[in-house]
């Protein structure tokens, strides 16, 4: 929750500068979606249901596009395993990743499903077990290209 209160100060702060655009890498979306699905039982329940709608409207109005980079399960575990950093399922097994990242995903959609219940940002998916960087870059670029932003 701290995240995503400095993460609004960061977008009002880039906005009051002039900033058309701001990118994050595991921003709003990503903590959203992890606190519904990894975070507090309280969370997932109807104490919290009144949060979570002000907080999916007030980032709905905020956001234009989230881009969401898909891969395959076993593509998944093998990055997290190679990568030079931790990651907290990092020495699970497969079966273990599998089924972290299904509650992930189902955490994903329900929090994407509430931003644009809010009328929030158009969604755009990329899988990257298909095609190299480069295409996909583009593929994202020229979809952003066709979108209509709210100034």
């Amino acid at each position: 929750m701290v995240r995503l209160a400095t993460l609004q100060r960061a977008l009002t702060t880039a906005e009051a500068s002039g900033s058309r655009m701001v990118v994050f890498d595991e921003g709003p979306v990503f903590a959203l979606a992890w606190l519904r699905g990894f975070g507090h039982d309280m969370l997932r329940g109807e104490a919290s249901e009144l949060w979570w709608r002000a907080t999916l409207r007030d980032w709905a109005a905020v956001m234009d596009v989230v881009v969401v980079v898909e891969a395959n399960d076993a593509l998944l575990a093998r990055r997290i395993r190679t990568r030079p950093h931790g990651h907290e399922v990092k020495g699970f097994s497969d079966p273990e990743i599998v089924a972290w990242m299904a509650r992930f995903r189902g955490a994903l959609s329900w929090v994407l499903d509430g931003l644009t219940a809010e009328g929030g940002p158009t969604v755009l998916r990329v899988t990257t077990d298909r095609e190299p960087p480069e295409i996909l870059a583009e593929r994202v670029g020229a979809a952003l290209d066709r979108i209509t932003y709210d100034d």
